[in-house]
């Protein structure tokens, strides 16, 4: 049976749900076992998370802003998640920042810019670049980025201020909390549950 990388990817994310939430097994390929406290030391730069902070599960994300299955999983298969999860206390998410190159490196500070002193604000900026990644991730970036810069409230003089900081300190070396993988050409979505310190992982084919 062919199953595309698409295919894989989705399946492998609700193998993490169903794990975390349910309490089913992972498969033997899925069960890189990380100690709790090694997954939970916080990151250099604030944890992005939104949810019940005393919900019984904690799923962590980790994303980059230039990969397109995160962008798709963002779009067709986070909403529900967050509906029938998050918002209902079941689940709490960290979003954790893996850029994958300094474009997605520069989109996440811009994300923390616009959401400095509020979760919301980043959330909503993250998933307004995800959907809208096709336009901004291009040759040349800096237009569209200030044009959703500007929807987001941000001034042209806030913009180019965020990108100064972006070039000192970028999250990719900040973010630093991956024990269980070192590759960097993984572009799609990596997924973590803390109710038993077993990660799934949404791995490409070999």
């Amino acid at each position: 049976m062919q199953i595309t990388r698409r295919e894989f990817c989705q399946t492998t994310a609700a193998v993490a749900l169903a794990t975390a939430v349910l309490g089913v097994s992972l498969p033997s390929w899925a069960a890189d076992t990380v100690p709790a406290s090694e997954l939970m030391k916080p990151d250099a730069l604030p944890e992005m998370a939104m949810g019940d902070e005393k919900a019984p599960v904690t799923i962590i994300e980790y994303a980059s802003m230039t990969c397109p299955h995160c962008a798709h999983f963002q779009e067709t298969t986070f909403p529900e998640i967050k509906k029938r999860y998050i918002d209902t206390g079941k689940v709490r998410w960290i979003f954790r920042e893996f850029p994958l190159d300094n474009l997605a490196a520069a989109a996440f500070m811009l994300a923390r810019c616009a959401g400095k002193d509020d979760n919301e604000k980043y959330f909503a900026l993250v998933d307004t670049l995800f959907r809208q990644q096709r336009q901004w991730a291009v040759e040349k970036p800096i237009p569209p980025l200030l044009a959703i810069a500007k929807q987001a409230g941000l001034t042209e003089q806030s913009f180019n201020a965020c990108r100064r900081i972006s070039r000192c300190s970028t999250a990719s070396k900040a973010s630093g909390n991956v024990p269980w993988t070192n590759s960097r050409s993984n572009r799609r979505p990596l997924f973590s549950s803390t109710e038993r310190s077993t990660p799934a992982l949404c791995r490409p084919r070999k």
